[in-house]
This record gives structure tokens, C-alpha cells and sequence, in this order.
């Protein structure tokens, strides 16, 4: 990305409106007055007697008091502009995840994603703290207050302020706070982490049970959580280097105008000398602040090219169509051809029909192509010849996940994630109840095994249903399936974990239980089982065997062609 993209998407991330930034420059200027305000005070020395002293030594504080807060609440708003850019950010990034495809993923790897969300956005929040609380501040201050210091005394330029003991002590009475924000934060931070990389893990579940609406919810309230800690951390933060820049300011000012009183003039007047001190030791704050952060302003500008290449290079979901269509015959696929890689077919030219109220089953070796045909009915890829149907409109045409919708996915590694059983079944449909949900499970067998458990459905699984056998794994899976009432059905290897006759007898079972529990002219499913289990494919209505990329029937009723099969002919 060349270097006016990465500005101009730094401006468009940090949200910063013209009004914002008309506030941060307001609470500079008002520094840079008090500054000059400086000069006012000490040159009351020259017209003062002894006893107006004390009264130039309150105005001293009350100037030293305003530009400390000047100082806090400008650092306060650059961080809450910050940690609100960033939490608008990290929601951005899951609207933006949800709409990738698969592809995607499997190139970008989850633990890479994980890391280039969760650590760049956190390295460009600090990024747009310094640069906004530190840096510009430091530019226009320090402008400003060299041009009051030249006209001072140019020979004074070089003056060094000495620090002392007391700021080290107060540091350590601030910072002790400053401990308990450090967990909050990173325990929050912790907790996003772990939700995040949970989320990416699991995007295949998500996009198959279509729960993108109830997952974006969810990261939401992680999002939200850890905003909040962010800026009650890094508040604790600004009151400490507040603190101690107020303490600098006022008690040598303080110092310099009672020791100054007894200090004869020279060159320069002792009000002059007095203030030029004071203005130096404050300027010195914010270079010092300037140049601290250059290494996180380094740092954040990485993270900006990181973040950018990562949101321009990202390819979208393979269709775009926009038609929300109900299937009522088939799903098909017409002479397809597929890569992954330029060169390497994995599909070459193959054509089926899944009719609703069939059962087909396809057997072939690994790496033949089975999967692959499970994810372009899907949606996940789209051919690069060839054509896929509902019906007999084209996927092009069709809103994709409104289609997912439709079709029921049992994979052969079964996706749980650590919650209730009840959360697993009913992920994608939170709202389901309770009666439908019994209903459902009772017809994949999984209502016996479930109730057996101390709590039932609400019984905690674990990480990945860890406290579940496989073949209970299998069952909870299938039960969510079914929830979305699919009409058509995908079984991938459903023997790994459930043995020949369970299956036979599932399948056999499904067209009555769906037919009594759903409207029956809705209830028809078209069935797909992905098998090695020759046995299990020869129950099927239809055979198919695929070899070398292509598909071979072995089994199949003749039947009159769909209506879209003589649509694909016609295109």
C-alpha cells in the first residue's frame, strides 16, 4: 500500500471527526496560553514587594494547575477517541469475517488471523493514542513555547532542570492503583482472545448453521468489555502522568519564585529568568513525551500497512446474488469442473441431481473429490466451469446463505463448542422451543442419552464436547441439523462415529419423522451420504462412485427430467 492509502485509512479508522479534532487542538492552544500566561505572573516580581509573593506564588499554581488540566483532559479524550476507534474497528472486523469465504481461512490459517486482528488493532490503539495525546501536542506546544523561550534569552536554551527524590516517591504512591487496571485489562484482553480465536476456529459451523446474526452479538459484548477496561486502564494512566506533571510545574515554580526574590538581576530580570526555567520544564514534558512514543508510532504505522493489506486482499463469498428462493425439487450440479490450484482438477466435468425424497450416496477414495462436492453444493466455492441449480435457478442468482439455510451438513469432525447441550443444539436458532427441540432429538436418538445426563440439556460439555463420546458428539450434530428443517441433508462419513445399522436405521426413519413433525409437503428431504461403506451406499435409491474426478453412476431409479436439467440444457 503506498503511503497516502495508509494515511487516508488512518483517518478513516480513527473516526475522528473535524469537530473531535477541534477539541484536541482547543485543549492545546489552552495550554500554550497558560504557558504564556507564565510570563505574566513573574514579571509582577519587578512591581511586587515581599509581601505580594505569596499572592504571585497562587497565581503561579493556579496557571501550573491549568495546564496540568489542559494536559489531562486533552491525553483523556485522545485515549477515549482511541479505545471507541478500535472497539468500532474490532466490530468491523467480524461484519468483514463473516462475509469472506472459506477460501480465505484455509489460506490465511486461523491462528494468523487471530493474531493480525487481536495484536494489530491493540498495536494501532496505541498508535492513535500517542499520536493524538502525545504527538500533536508535543508539535504545537513546542512550538509555540520555543518561540516564548527565544525571545526570553537565546543563550538560556541549553537549561537543564534537575529532578528530585519526591517524584520518585510520588510515582510509586500512583502506580500502586495503577496494578489492579493492569489485570482487569489483561483478564479482559484474555477473554477476548480466547472468544475470538473461538470464533475463527469454528467459522465453518457458523456459516453452515447460519449464525453469523447471533455470533456478531456475541463478539459484541467481549468487544464492549474490553473497550471499557481498556480506557479505565489507561485513564488510571493519564492521572499518573498528569499527576506528576503538576507536581513539576508547581513545586519548582514555587521554588524558583521564593528563591528568586534573592537572586540580583544581570543580564536578564529575575522575573524573566524565572519564567524562562518554568517554561523550559515544561516544554521538557512534552518532548520528553514526544520522543517516548516514537517507537509505538513506528510500531502502530506497521500495524496500519498489516491491517490494510489484510482488508483489501481478503476475497468476498464467491456469489453475490441477491434472490431468496425456496427449493421444492432438486439441487444440482451441472458439468462441473473445480481447482483448488490452477492446474490441478479436482472435479472434471461431473453432473448430479439430488431429488428431494431420494437418497444418493457417493463412495470413492480420499482426495477424490467428495468434499469438494459437499462444499459447492454449499456455496463455500464456486467453479471455474459449470454451473450449480436449485431448481432451476443458479446459485449466481441466488442470496447464498439464505440458501445454507436449506441444507443440513453433518461432517465427519463434528463441531461443538464449550457451553451446554442445549447451546450446541440450538446454535443458529437461539429462539427455538423447547418442545420442537425434544422433538427433534428424540428422532435422531440423541433425547434418551441426554436426559440419562444429571442435567439434561443443560449439561456442560466441555471444549469441543469433550465430555461427550463420539457417537453422542455425532447425535447432538445431527439433532442441530435438523433444527433448521433441511431439505437436503448431508451425511460425510456418518459411520465414524455411528456404527452401519444406527445410520440405516436413522435414514430409513427420517422420511416418516420428518413427514410427522414437519408439513409434509415440506418435509421431503434429499439425502447425500458421503461414505467408504459399500454396505451403507447400497441402501441408497442412488450409487454414484467417484474416480479420478469423475463421477460414475451404479445405481439410480430412472426417472423423467427435472425441470432443471432441461433448464441447464436450454442455458
Amino acid at each position: 500500500m503506498s503511503h497516502r492509502s495508509i494515511l487516508r485509512q488512518m483517518w478513516q479508522w480513527s473516526r475522528l471527526s473535524p469537530i473531535k479534532l477541534l477539541v484536541i487542538l482547543g485543549l492545546t492552544l489552552a495550554q500554550i496560553i497558560s504557558i504564556a500566561l507564565i510570563l505574566f505572573v513573574f514579571n509582577e516580581i519587578d512591581q511586587s514587594s515581599g509581601q505580594e509573593v505569596l499572592l504571585s506564588t497562587f497565581r503561579m499554581v493556579m496557571v501550573g494547575t491549568t495546564i496540568s488540566l489542559g494536559f489531562f483532559f486533552s491525553r483523556l479524550l485522545s485515549i477515549r477517541f482511541a479505545v471507541n476507534a478500535i472497539a468500532h474497528l474490532r466490530t468491523e472486523f467480524i461484519d468483514f469475517l463473516c462475509s469472506r469465504s472459506i477460501a480465505f481461512f484455509a489460506r490465511q490459517g486461523s491462528a494468523s488471523i487471530h493474531a493480525t486482528i487481536l495484536t494489530d488493532t491493540e498495536r494501532l490503539q496505541k498508535f492513535y493514542e500517542v499520536l493524538l495525546g502525545q504527538i500533536l501536542p508535543a508539535v504545537i506546544i513546542g512550538s509555540g513555547a520555543t518561540v516564548i523561550l527565544f525571545l526570553l534569552s537565546p543563550v538560556l536554551s541549553l537549561y537543564l532542570a534537575i529532578s528530585t527524590p519526591l517524584f520518585l516517591i510520588a510515582n510509586y504512591l500512583i502506580l500502586r492503583p495503577l496494578s489492579h487496571q493492569v489485570l482487569y485489562r489483561n483478564n479482559a484482553f484474555k477473554s477476548y482472545s480466547r472468544s475470538l480465536l473461538s470464533f475463527i476456529s469454528r467459522f465453518m459451523l457458523i456459516r453452515l448453521q447460519t449464525a453469523e446474526d447471533q455470533e456478531k452479538k456475541l463478539q459484541a459484548e467481549f468487544i464492549e468489555r474490553l473497550k471499557q477496561t481498556s480506557f479505565i486502564y489507561s485513564r488510571q494512566q493519564t492521572i499518573h502522568l498528569a499527576f506528576l506533571n503538576s507536581m513539576l510545574l508547581i513545586l519548582i515554580g514555587v521554588f524558583l519564585l521564593i528563591g528568586g526574590t534573592q537572586v540580583l538581576t544581570r543580564q536578564l530580570s529575575l522575573s524573566n529568568l524565572l519564567a524562562y526555567n518554568v517554561i523550559l520544564i515544561a516544554l521538557r514534558r512534552y518532548i520528553q513525551d514526544a520522543f517516548s512514543a516514537l517507537p509505538t508510532l513506528t510500531d502502530g504505522y506497521q500495524a496500519l500497512q498489516t491491517l490494510g493489506v489484510f482488508f483489501h486482499s481478503a476475497p468476498a463469498e464467491p456469489y453475490q446474488g441477491k434472490r431468496r428462493y425456496d427449493v421444492s425439487a432438486a439441487f444440482s450440479l451441472h458439468q462441473v469442473k473445480f481447482e483448488y490450484t490452477p492446474g490441478s482438477l479436482i472435479l472434471k466435468g461431473i453432473s448430479l441431481n439430488l431429488r428431494r425424497g431420494l437418497t444418493t450416496a457417493i463412495t470413492g477414495p480420499n482426495g477424490s473429490g467428495k468434499t469438494t462436492i459437499v462444499n459447492l453444493l454449499l456455496g463455500l466455492y464456486q467453479p471455474q466451469e459449470g454451473m450449480l441449480f436449485a431448481d432451476e435457478v443458479p446459485y449466481t442468482e441466488l442470496d447464498i446463505p439464505y440458501l445454507r439455510r436449506q441444507i443440513g451438513v453433518l461432517l465427519q469432525e463434528t463441531w461443538l463448542f464449550e457451553g451446554t447441550i442445549w447451546d450446541n443444539i440450538t446454535y443458529g436458532f437461539p429462539h427455538a422451543e423447547k418442545q420442537f427441540v425434544h422433538s427433534v432429538a428424540r428422532l435422531t436418538a440423541a433425547h434418551e442419552f441426554i436426559e440419562s445426563l444429571a442435567e439434561g440439556y443443560q449439561s456442560w460439555i466441555g471444549e469441543r464436547g469433550v465430555m461427550l463420546s463420539g457417537g453422542q458428539r455425532q447425535l447432538i450434530a445431527l439433532t442441530r441439523v435438523l433444527l433448521r428443517k433441511p431439505k437436503l441433508l448431508i451425511l460425510d462419513e456418518p459411520t465414524n462415529h455411528l456404527d452401519q445399522k444406527a445410520v440405516q436405521t436413522l435414514i430409513g426413519n427420517l422420511a416418516e419423522g420428518m413427514t410427522s413433525m414437519f408439513d409434509s409437503n415440506d418435509a421431503r428431504l434429499a439425502i447425500l451420504v458421503i461414505t467408504h461403506d459399500y454396505g451403507l451406499a447400497s441402501l441408497a435409491d442412488c450409487v454414484y462412485s467417484l474416480q479420478d474426478g469423475k463421477l460414475f453412476e451404479e445405481k439410480c431409479p430412472r426417472a423423467q427430467p427435472t425441470p432443471m436439467i432441461i433448464g441447464a440444457e436450454k442455458k
